[in-house]
């Protein structure tokens, strides 16, 4: 599978892929890279720029620190019992005390039995200025 992927022709590296896990579903990495790898999205793409157009100014809401545009949390069962969680969050931070609350996000999780992949993060600064981390 991997040489296909090399190649450029992800459908048969994926379909030998999928094959291997009919013979060892154990194999959870390499699922985790074929839903990585095949644009499969878990939670439908938003228009986060839109979204933040479009919300309240902090002058609306004087007592409020942040507005939380978004919060969606999809959890997946497969078959073998594995799961995957995907997390997809949009804050507006209104002053410091949004900054202090809502600047650092944290996902808990069970570190002897469950792994973390972080597919996308982005920051969203004033003037449309975008911070990959």
């Amino acid at each position: 599978g991997y040489l296909y992927h090399e190649q450029g022709e992800e459908e048969k590296a994926i379909g030998l892929w999928k094959q291997a896990l009919e013979i060892s579903p154990e194999f959870i990495r390499l699922r985790d890279y074929i839903d990585f790898i095949s644009d499969k999205e878990e939670i439908v793409e938003v228009d986060a720029r839109e979204l933040i157009a479009k919300a309240p100014l902090a002058e609306e809401f004087p007592d409020a620190s942040a507005a939380i545009l978004l919060n969606e949390t999809r959890r997946i069962i497969h078959l073998d019992g594995t799961s995957s969680t995907t997390y997809h969050k949009i804050v507006k931070l209104f002053n410091r005390r949004g900054i202090e609350k809502y600047g650092e996000v944290f996902i808990t999780y069970n570190a002897w039995g469950e792994r973390i992949t972080i597919k996308k993060a982005r920051l969203f600064l004033n003037h449309w200025h975008i911070r990959l981390d």
